[in-house]
């Protein structure tokens, strides 16, 4: 239609702002790393030859967005610009166009519980305000809390996208913005325990969301070397630690070194189930399947609640040809509960002008 943006769906407002306040309200609730960043437009229809119609009263439209690049307010000024330019031009016979009057742009800042908003007027200036679930506005928006909730975004835009509808989700981060991905996780990183979904395990500082999606990164770019001078970096503090950089050793393929890594930070913490299981994994990917059991043993007799020593244990036996014993160790395997995060905060569009919501398989 005349009033879309191409390339662009969006869902259409019943009241301009209800998308904002839906999120105001939900900002207590939302889980872990919390919603896509959010971007809301007000037009307004513009007769040709007329001058501006007051009559005209404003719509409201929206979408959520992965993966744009928000590490500043000149940033997201540079993403609405792109939005500007492309929003429908009338032909010259038309009887008007729709003119973008303000544009937000909502980034959830996980650790504080927070959304960073940015906000610009057409004609006119940027401003940046961040609002607390109570509805507290504050136009002070200190550094770190842009860094925070930018970091968060890039956490996001690394995951699995929630079904939404019109849900714009840009290509990976190039190349500067992954710089500054490891310098913010870097920056953040022993707070990453803020980010965790209620009842889970975040007893273990520096084993969270944080850490598995940064391992995650460092995998799908074939980037182990990033991996390994990070974890190695943070293992004095927290010699548990070592799991994460044994697995990127392993993806190096530096598997000896995994070993020795692992064996230092086992000798600090005698206590540590993580550490056996990343052990009994080592184990297992070299096809060494006595030790693997005897590694997978120590870390269920440490913690028994731990899914993958479980299933380390059935694949070592399994491979040993114990079949029998294979299954009777599934069968004692604890089963983690599989529940996504309510998707919440969410008001219901007029219409949409992309295509509906891709639904899960």
């Amino acid at each position: 239609g005349m009033d879309a943006i191409d390339g662009t769906p969006e869902n259409k407002e019943r009241a301009v702002g209800e998308a904002m306040t839906a999120r105001a309200i939900a900002l207590n609730y939302y889980q872990g790393l919390g919603p896509p960043d959010l971007c809301c437009l007000s037009k307004v229809f513009v007769r040709a030859w007329l001058p501006v119609d007051v009559s005209n009263l404003p719509i409201g439209y929206y979408h959520w967005v992965l993966g744009v690049d928000c590490s500043c307010p000149a940033a997201v000024s540079t993403y609405f610009d792109a939005l500007l330019r492309s929003q429908h031009k009338a032909q010259w016979y038309a009887s008007g166009e729709y003119k973008v009057l303000k544009a937000t742009f909502c980034i959830y800042n996980a650790f504080q519980k927070v959304d960073v908003r940015c906000e610009a007027n057409f004609p006119g200036n940027v401003r940046t305000y961040c609002v607390d679930g109570s509805g507290k506005v504050s136009d002070v928006v200190s550094e770190e809390l842009w860094s925070q909730a930018f970091l968060c975004s890039l956490l996001r835009a690394q995951q699995k996208p929630p079904p939404l509808p019109n849900i714009k989700i840009l290509p990976p981060l190039p190349l500067n913005l992954e710089n500054k991905f490891v310098e913010l996780v870097k920056i953040f990183f022993w707070e990453g325990a803020k980010l965790s979904f209620p009842g889970e395990d975040s007893k273990e500082e520096g084993n969270h969301l944080l850490a598995s999606i940064f391992k995650e990164f460092c995998t799908a770019n074939r980037r182990p070397d990033l991996g390994v001078s990070f974890f190695s970096s943070v293992t004095p503090r927290k010699p548990a630690l070592a799991a994460h950089e044994a697995q990127m050793l392993m993806l190096a393929g530096e598997t000896a070194r995994a070993l020795e890594v692992l064996a230092a930070a086992i000798d600090n913490d005698e206590s540590n189930a993580l550490l056996r299981q990343a052990q009994a994994e080592v184990y297992l990917a070299q096809g060494l399947h006595a030790q693997a059991i005897g590694s997978a043993e120590a870390a269920v007799q440490r913690d028994g609640s731990l899914v993958r020593p479980w299933l380390i244990l059935a694949a070592a036996y399994t491979a040993m040809q114990a079949h029998d014993m294979g299954l009777a160790v599934l069968n004692q395997a604890p089963m983690p509960p599989l529940h996504p995060p309510p998707l919440i905060g969410l008001p219901k569009p007029l219409e949409s002008t992309g295509a509906p919501a891709a639904e899960d398989a």
